[in-house]
């Protein structure tokens, strides 16, 4: 994620999202940033909390499952591959052994 400008952000909101989520298989969950502030969640502005969902679509770590309706539901997410660098990891790996 580092080719990207909130790429420590992103980082940061998708260990969080891991910790909320990631030991329920296909959770839906929904991201209600004003929430998530006002709860002490995390400390990322609503800004910055808002370009994170793209960067971590676009690196397949969250997926989008339901559409925002205006006034009563936010979009619908779900956690995509857990391990998105385990290939390079394993092949690192199996050239130093």
């Amino acid at each position: 994620m580092r080719r990207y400008d909130n790429g420590s952000d992103a980082t940061v909101f998708s260990v969080l999202l891991m910790d909320r989520h990631g030991h329920i298989s296909g959770k839906q969950f929904a991201l209600d940033f004003k929430t998530m502030r006002a709860t002490g969640l995390t400390s990322l502005s609503v800004r910055h909390l808002r370009a994170t969902p793209r960067t971590l679509q676009a690196v397949e770590l969250i997926r989008l499952v339901g559409k925002h309706r205006a006034g009563s539901i936010h979009q619908a997410f779900t956690l995509g591959r857990v391990f998105p660098c385990t290939q390079d990891l394993l092949g690192f790996v199996s050239q130093i052994v």
